[in-house]
């Protein structure tokens, strides 16, 4: 099971596929029965649907539809075409009642095709074809609601994504979710959003909701592990970008990105993750001052970068404990890695954290997470400041974690001169220039962005105590 944060006010990925109880709670679960006007019924009988979304059968044309999965008809969703960077919303939620289910597991699964002859573009808001169109997010939501219908938690899935998944084949997307106190009502959504004007279209078919018989999360192994470390590729990661204005406050927007768009690569060899500060290939003055994008270029956005890992309900109430390496931070000025655990409400409206700097050498941090097994719990890595435009990244440096120590590195968060390994007067001078010119090298301590007593304090509590 993985999650995410908000998008454009959507609570985040929480993804699994177990097997549960045959028992459907939903009905017209494939789009057989179409809708009746008369009866203010959208394009399919029980489900509400807006946007773009129409019953398809195979004999169909522009597109063409695939053979359905059950029965002999899917339901065809795809976006608005309202013009570059404007975002279009399709979709189909059907509302099931379920009196008293709080502390009672669910799953909502469906299954989704996308053709290669009408192909969802991936998601992208790097623009990399310069159109102004970032591509396409489709998704399945688990909303829970209380007797009045407002929302409590909503899990979520991203049921294809056009970069990784094949085409032209049904693709079946489970998701998870424990219904917090007050739960009367869950709404399974199937949602559709288009960023611009990218063609392409998607298929769902066989959508079910079923009630999970033990009742508790649904956890990977290893997953209700506290202690957690610096993990290669093969992990579950996942990317989140929180787009700000230069005041770094004022949001512009937040979605998932991919991790190659984060500027994150792995070194499974070492094994180590290693960011850089975020590229934009669109020259517009949304992303660069004045409106001229291009090498060497001044970005108009600061980008707050987070790569993580996350799971929702295994963790809860537990000590979890984030520990590894920096091998290296040689960040430029103005930006900033720090290494964070989250907990996060259900419905992603607030969060506790612990916070701590990306400063070479050993790191270990902890947060008591909250007891409740809807809560997500994120550990992972962020890297803040000023977009750029491709290649400008490589001049800004980089930032790299590991889970084993770097040969010949630091060995704490006062060791920042060569030789490594060896607390000297080197290491002393280094911070001294760093602090009174307010360098990221001397910035060790919270508040970021501020070189104070407190940075003071760490760096000779760490040279004091020697390197280990």
């Amino acid at each position: 099971m993985k999650t995410a944060a908000t998008i454009f006010g959507l609570s985040a990925f929480a993804l699994a596929a177990t097997a549960g109880s045959p028992v459907n709670l939903l009905q017209n679960a494939s789009f057989e029965e179409p809708g009746n006007p008369l009866l203010g019924e959208g394009a399919f009988a029980n489900w509400e649907t807006f946007g773009n979304v129409s019953q398809a059968e195979e004999s169909m044309v522009d597109p063409f539809a695939p053979a359905p999965l059950d029965g002999n008809f899917s339901a065809l969703m795809f976006g608005g075409f309202f013009g570059p960077g404007v975002q279009s919303d399709s979709g189909a939620f059907q509302i099931v009642d379920v009196p008293n289910a709080g502390g009672k597991a669910f799953r909502a699964t469906v299954s989704v095709q996308s053709l290669s002859t009408d192909p969802l573009a991936p998601l992208d808001f790097g623009d990399p074809d310069m159109n102004g169109s970032f591509g396409h997010l489709p998704l399945l939501l688990m909303q829970f609601q209380d007797a009045n219908g407002d929302q409590l938690s909503q899990p979520e899935a991203t049921v294809f994504s056009a970069d990784v998944d094949p085409f032209d084949q049904w693709l079946t997307v489970s998701l998870d979710g424990l219904a917090p106190a007050g739960t009367e009502k869950i709404n399974v959504f199937c949602l559709f959003i288009q960023f611009g004007d990218d063609e392409g279209s998607l298929f769902w078919d066989s959508a079910s909701l079923i009630e999970v018989e033990d009742g508790g999360p649904v956890c990977d192994p290893g997953e209700d592990d506290p202690n957690k470390d610096v993990a290669d590729s093969t992990a579950p990661y996942e990317g989140f970008m929180n787009v700000l204005e230069l005041d770094g406050v004022t949001p512009a927007f937040g979605s998932a990105w991919g991790i190659p768009d984060l500027q994150a690569s792995f070194d499974d060899g070492v094994p180590s993750v290693t960011m850089a500060p975020a590229e934009v290939e669109d020259p517009s003055d949304f992303w660069y001052i004045g409106g001229n994008g291009g090498p060497g270029s001044v970005g108009n956005k600061i980008m707050d970068a987070n790569l993580f890992q996350s799971t929702q309900g295994c963790l809860a109430g537990q000590t979890v404990t984030f520990s590894g390496y920096v091998h290296e931070n040689s960040l430029a000025p103005g930006y900033e890695a720090s290494i964070f655990i989250r907990d996060f409400a259900g419905n992603f409206a607030t969060f506790e954290e612990t916070v701590i700097p990306a400063v070479p050498g050993e790191f270990t941090l902890s947060l008591d997470t909250i007891d409740d097994p809807t809560r997500v719990v994120q550990w992972g890595y962020t890297l803040n400041g000023p977009n750029v435009w491709p290649g400008d990244a490589a001049a800004l440096g980089t930032v790299t974690y590991s889970s084993v120590p770097a040969m010949g590195g630091p060995c704490n968060a006062a060791d920042l001169a060569e030789p490594f390994d060896v607390l000297d007067l080197g290491d002393i001078g280094a911070f001294v220039a760093g602090f009174t010119g307010q360098q990221p090298i001397a910035d060790i301590a919270a508040p970021f962005g501020v070189w104070d007593l407190g940075d003071i304090g760490l760096f000779v509590t760490e040279f004091t105590g020697g390197c280990p």
